[in-house]
């Protein structure tokens, strides 16, 4: 946690089992922080968050293939952290009264 009550969680993985794997590394940043509670005109009170998430990929290697893997990089990623905000928006809505224990997936590019 961070000041404000931010939680920022920093990856960086290596691909080696792909072509070119060794040449990268794919390092993303995802910040979490609190936003103003939205007042429902029922007189509760909605609590929300805003997320944001960064991409970089340093090059260790240069390589002809560079946009090509910057751009699959980016896709890939861009799809993960749409199902991951799903996943988290699907859990949040339950409540805290619902068990919350280890999410499953089916899909092996979930992060």
């Amino acid at each position: 946690m961070c000041a404000g009550g931010v939680l920022v969680i920093d990856t960086s993985q290596v691909m080696a089992d792909i072509p070119y794997g060794d040449y990268f590394r794919v390092e993303s940043r995802w910040e979490v922080a609190p936003a103003a509670p939205f007042h429902n005109r029922d007189g509760t009170v909605t609590y929300r968050s805003t997320v944001w998430v960064g991409l970089r990929i340093p090059f260790h290697r240069n390589t002809m293939l560079r946009s090509i893997i910057e751009q699959g990089s980016f896709d890939e990623s861009k799809s993960s952290v749409g199902t991951v905000i799903k996943m988290l928006q699907s859990r949040l809505r339950s409540g805290p009264g619902r068990y919350w224990g280890p999410a499953t997936s089916s899909s092996s590019n979930a992060f």
